[in-house]
């Protein structure tokens, strides 16, 4: 297994393998970075309809005590530059 590559970095962290279900609800926000959800940036796209949904379900989840968790991307800084919505 090659440990730099995008396929190592995913055995690593277990995609592809079975995801065994709780018992308690999470919410998962994918994506919604401005990069992806405002249209003033390359990437972008205008998800205010979406992004405000979203707003509402995270507000009724905090009430109830569901957790909320929020994906993120990180990059090596020698590849910021060559990114678009960086």
């Amino acid at each position: 297994m090659d440990l730099d590559s995008s396929a190592g970095v995913y055995d690593r962290a277990g995609f592809g393998r079975p995801v065994q279900r709780g018992s308690r609800p999470v919410v998962v926000v994918v994506d919604f970075s401005y990069g992806f959800t405002d249209d003033r940036y390359p990437t972008g796209a205008d998800l205010s309809g979406p992004v405000l949904a979203t707003a509402r379900l995270l507000e009724v989840a905090r009430a109830d005590g569901v957790p909320v968790v929020f994906t993120t991307i990180a990059y090596d800084p020698g590849q910021i530059r060559d990114l678009a919505w960086l």
